[in-house]
């Protein structure tokens, strides 16, 4: 069971549906992305994103982004917007540097990308 949808469950319970349906599509997105519905797995993914904006809490707001790009954008392939939300994640205040997110092999498909390695030389720390 995706994490995301622990965290649903525990928002629904305590009384947080707006909360919760982000974290349920999160959890969708992550079971299409493992079942290969490529097209629903990234609509759903952008729809967590949008919906955790449109919350107005900036402290958990980058979470959908992150866990999007390491559980659904990669996983389909979709390195565009894989690069494009982990450059808007590094760019923000979060919990994970580009130093920290470097070992997760779940990089892997995009370390030989030149894009990838731009957007390390960016945000990595001096």
């Amino acid at each position: 069971m995706p994490k995301a949808a622990a965290y649903a469950v525990a928002h629904e319970l305590a009384g947080r549906p707006d909360r919760a349906r982000g974290y349920f599509e999160q959890a969708r997105a992550q079971v299409e992305a493992g079942l290969g519905e490529v097209e629903a797995a990234d609509a759903t993914a952008r729809r967590a994103i949008e919906l955790a904006e449109n919350l107005g809490d900036h402290v958990a707001a980058p979470f959908p982004r992150l866990d999007a790009v390491l559980r659904v954008f990669v996983r389909t392939g979709n390195f565009d917007a894989a690069l494009s939300e982990l450059d808007t994640y590094l760019s923000e205040p979060g919990m994970w540097s580009i130093d920290g997110l470097l070992p997760d092999p779940r990089l892997d498909p995009l370390r030989e990308d030149p894009r990838f390695q731009a957007l390390v030389a960016e945000h990595r720390r001096r």
